[in-house]
């Protein structure tokens, strides 16, 4: 027990919970979504929560942990949502691409 008398949630309790909240989010979109992958889930939700709506892939290895953007965007594609895809360059001259969920 925690100083607080609350008991750590057991794996299948979090399993659970993550389901639920996954499904949920699905379903409040009012969108059709497809089964997406669980690094699916988690470049969309970057690109909902984020600022200006943008990932990169830099972004999605480092901070999401997700290795292939790539196809996770066109996973997201193929399951309706609005992705564009714009080429850029940082300071140092290396080319990149950052995808914006638009809408």
């Amino acid at each position: 027990m925690s100083k607080m008398g609350l008991t750590k949630p057991t794996q299948e309790q979090i399993a659970g919970l993550e389901a639920f909240r996954t499904e949920t989010y699905n379903r409040n979109r009012g969108r059709r979504v497809q089964q997406l992958t669980p690094n699916a889930l988690k470049v969309l939700e970057h690109l909902e929560n984020s600022k200006g709506n943008t990932v990169t892939n830099v972004e999605a290895i480092v901070v999401l942990k997700v290795m292939s953007v790539s196809r996770r965007i066109t996973e997201l594609q193929d399951a309706g949502f609005d992705i564009e895809k714009t080429h850029k360059r940082d300071t140092a001259g290396t080319r990149y691409v950052q995808y914006k969920l638009v809408g």
